[in-house]
């Protein structure tokens, strides 16, 4: 193994792109869009793992004046900065009406718990986990940020 593979392996973080495609395409033309899709994420320095085929589907509220699109998903591990590339390419790409890549490695949770009968005050629980690092909030910190923003409000 050379260092520019050791370099990649480093650097790469997991992603998920998930994209509509116009729904005036036939069937040969998605399949077509998501190899294109499949080539641009691979000539970026990217490495598929899994694609979700596009399937028809009833859009929630319009987008671009239409009301049904083809959705479909791909999963792969790429270099941060090939994702700064990515957007502005997918933005352009007139079969796209809409797109998102998500980091897959980071998970945001937040929990909270209602108030005890006993007067106790809200337990609350944040945390960010990154297979990189993980960082856990402490609750009391938590409980002074939630009562500041609470009596903002009131």
């Amino acid at each position: 193994m050379d260092t520019t593979e050791t370099k990649f392996e480093v650097e790469s973080r997991s992603y998920e792109v998930g994209f509509h495609l116009n729904s005036e395409l036939d069937e040969t033309e998605v399949a077509t869009e998501v190899e294109e899709l499949k080539k641009i994420i691979t000539d970026h320095g990217g490495v598929v793992e899994n694609i979700q085929a596009p399937g028809r589907m009833r859009l929630s509220y319009p987008i671009e004046r239409k009301t049904q699109s083809f959705f479909g998903a791909i999963n792969f591990k790429a270099p941060t900065p090939a994702i700064e590339e990515l957007n502005p390419i997918l933005k352009l790409h007139d079969k796209i009406i809409r797109f998102v890549i998500l980091n897959k490695e980071t998970q945001l949770t937040i929990t909270r718990r209602d108030k005890s009968s006993k007067g106790e005050s809200d337990k609350s629980e944040f945390s960010t986990s990154d297979k990189k690092k993980e960082t856990q909030a402490k609750p009391e910190e938590l409980d002074k940020q939630l009562d500041e923003v609470i009596q903002n409000i009131g």
